[in-house]
């Protein structure tokens, strides 16, 4: 039994400390968990927008060039494997992938690579994901997670990827 407030446990005391008194000190409110990070949130919900939005203001001219709005100049490539081996990566086409689904021609986007077209989904889907996500929190909701399907999109693109480059590799040696 406790005798004094200085005898008292602190708010979050590990398992087996003696409690106070029922008219000591409130009970302690356990915090959710995980912790809402509403900064994480934000940070998502900015990187997101910026990806769209720049996805929209870029062009694709021909197959290899894409374009920065205004100065209407061509950016260079930016590939290091493809630079160093000849060969191009997994990611290779992503830029002009993106740039074309935000344009709607998913033709184009699919033949540059076919994982930038579901990533852009992605990235499109983080936008009202986000703003939802930081409403709960500011609310005192907890986060909604997408556990299981986070990872099966994740495995899925890892695939896509993986067999277009295979794919290209084959026509490349071939």
């Amino acid at each position: 039994m406790l005798t004094s407030d200085t005898d008292k446990p602190p708010l979050c005391s590990p398992p087996g400390t003696p409690r106070a008194e029922s008219g000591d000190r409130p009970p302690a409110v356990p915090a959710p968990w995980p912790p809402p990070r509403l900064w994480h949130h934000w940070c998502f919900l900015a990187l997101a927008s910026a990806v769209v939005a720049a996805s929209l203001a870029f062009s694709v001219r021909g197959e290899d060039h894409v374009v920065v709005p205004i100065v209407n100049r061509a950016l260079p490539g930016t590939c290091a494997f493809r630079r160093i081996t000849g060969v191009p990566c997994p990611g290779c086409g992503m830029t002009r992938s993106f740039i074309s689904t935000a344009h709607g021609k998913l033709a184009d986007a699919w033949r540059f690579n076919p994982a930038g077209v579901v990533l852009f989904a992605i990235v499109a889907f983080q936008i009202p994901y986000r703003l939802y996500q930081i409403c709960r929190i500011r609310r005192g909701l907890v986060e909604h997670y997408f556990t299981a399907i986070d990872n099966g999109l994740l495995i899925g693109v890892v695939v896509i990827l993986l067999a277009h480059w295979i794919c290209g590799l084959t026509t490349l040696l071939w």
